[in-house]
């Protein structure tokens, strides 16, 4: 029985002291690697004011918040956080190890220092995806009731479609036996601030909210004038009637969605480029309203990246994987990349070095700074240590090695190199961004070289993806030396069903009525 409480001791030192360890390990982090370089570029640009915070990179994404103070949209990484929310900041969305925030320049230093907290990224940027084809799948025998006597047309289910907002007023998205009532139980417009009686949605500090209610005020007249949003774009409206339009605008229903009958509820995320940081909200929130409403509930999301690991740990992945459940589907478009040979891969081997060169072609340079870029994004298979240099068309170079980052600004323009383990897959993430800081010296036209350098005794593998590839006023189009299209599905999680679009006809007939040919 003495031998049985010994060793009960024994493990629960060996436990105590363990634990102890990590802790240790965390918070013997310094402050400043906490922080993603670009963030400590933005807070040495506060302390300095030179350069500006918004010339830092083009690539951070920031805005003002209600009390008109820059805020930034991040990814903050802990184990502990209440620790965060008792430091006075409001969380947004937490997914088991990170969670989102909008931060001030006081909050990114202020949170670096907390011991809870290993790492803050800032937010990446997603982009529209387009079409699906409606006639080669067959809806209309799901909803006639071919298959198991009954009529699938999504009635008792939310759509949410996280995109760029909503025409509200159209017919298709109304009650067709009475076209003074939506379907649409909410909209969360997140790129406007609230105004007057508005308010942002529980439990999130920015955007507007609009009820059902308010939005069938503004249909039947009274009163109006209180719904502000607007789909300028187009691409929501469109991606929401293709998942649930039920084709009312037409007697004859010509255009009548797949889920005829369902609820939506619409997230407005951006205007054409979405901070992944909003949709892991807008992820949470959807989530939070189907619960309320006790329905099943399908997101569509037809937009990403080519940037990332493409495995399925990028915080968007994640979000997607912790919301999948019974009842719970989140549908992913496949991209826009489609044949463009912006992947590459290859093998450095043991103590050796190995280089991947991209071309920047000539063009016409666009007035101002911070607008002539671009990127590439390259993943290692784990995260041995692996060195970075990059040597201009004019052998300027640049160069971080493993477990750093920085910038170098140079006659061909600004470089900067991150090259440090991922905090979510443990693989090692360089990323490179190539801009004109200053008018004067936007990026070189020529051939630019990645040299990567692995200094373990074992042969290394990578893949890598041209990112924000378009560059110049005159839109042309950076390349890389042996690149491929494979590996370009741009979202990847584990129980995502993504969807690819298909050309399902040569002509086309527009708003006017006239048919079109390509």
């Amino acid at each position: 029985m003495n031998h049985f409480y010994r060793m009960r001791n024994i493990i629960f030192l060996v436990i105590t002291f363990l634990s102890c360890s990590v802790a240790l390990q965390k918070s013997n982090i310094p402050a400043s690697q906490k922080l993603d370089f670009r963030l400590r570029l933005i807070l040495d640009a506060e302390k300095t004011k030179t350069p500006t915070i918004e010339s830092v990179d083009r690539s951070i994404i920031s805005e003002q918040n209600a009390e008109g103070v820059l805020v930034f949209p991040c990814f903050i990484y802990a184990d502990d956080f209440e620790q965060i929310r008792s430091s006075g900041v409001q969380l947004q969305s937490v997914v088991k190890t990170f969670a989102t925030a909008r931060l001030t320049i006081a909050e990114l230093e202020r949170l670096s220092l907390l011991s809870s907290v290993s790492y803050i990224a800032p937010t990446s940027i997603d982009y529209l995806h387009n079409d699906v084809a409606r006639a080669l799948i067959g809806p209309d025998l799901l909803h006639s009731g071919y298959v198991n006597s009954t009529q699938y047309t999504g009635s008792g289910v939310i759509i949410g479609v996280i995109d760029t907002g909503i025409d509200w007023k159209h017919l298709d998205f109304r009650d067709p036996t009475d076209t003074t009532k939506s379907r649409i139980l909410y909209i969360w417009d997140q790129t406007i601030t609230a105004e007057g009686s508005e308010t942002s949605p529980a439990g999130y500090a920015y955007g507007v909210e609009y009820t059902q209610t308010q939005i069938n005020d503004e249909l039947d007249g009274s009163p109006a004038g209180f719904v502000r949003e607007n789909d300028s774009h187009g691409h929501g409206t469109h991606v929401a009637g293709t998942a649930a339009g039920n084709g009312s605008s037409l007697t004859t229903k010509k255009y009548k969605g797949m889920a005829p009958s369902a609820e939506l509820i619409i997230v407005k995320a951006g205007n054409g480029s979405f901070p992944t940081a909003n949709i892991v909200d807008a992820i949470s929130y959807l989530n939070e309203k189907a619960t309320a409403e006790g329905k099943p509930l399908v997101i569509n999301m037809s937009l990403g990246s080519d940037a990332g690991p493409h495995d399925g740990t990028d915080e968007k992945g994640l979000a997607v994987s912790n919301f999948s459940a019974p009842g719970r589907i989140a549908v992913m478009s496949a991209g826009n990349s489609g044949g463009t040979p912006i992947h590459f891969s290859g093998t450095i081997e043991a103590n050796s070095s190995s280089s991947v060169t991209f071309t920047v072609p000539t063009y016409t340079a666009a007035s101002g700074t911070s607008n002539d870029n671009f990127a590439f994004d390259l993943w290692m298979q784990d995260g041995s240590a692996v060195n970075a240099q990059i040597t201009t068309p004019n052998a300027y170079t640049a160069t971080q090695n493993a477990n750093s980052s920085g910038f170098s600004l140079t006659n061909d323009g600004y470089v900067s190199i991150y090259n440090y383990n991922d905090a979510n897959n443990g693989d090692r993430n360089i990323f490179c961004y190539m801009k004109d800081q200053f008018d004067a010296t936007p990026p070189a036209a020529g051939t630019w070289t990645l040299q990567l350098t692995n200094t373990t005794g074992s042969a290394l593998t990578y893949h890598g993806w041209l990112y924000d590839y378009i560059i110049g006023s005159n839109a042309k189009t950076v390349t890389v030396a042996g690149g491929d299209n494979n590996y370009t599905i741009s979202n990847a999680s584990d129980s995502a069903i993504i969807v690819g679009a298909i050309a399902s006809r040569w002509r086309y007939v527009n708003s006017a009525g006239t048919s079109l040919y390509g």
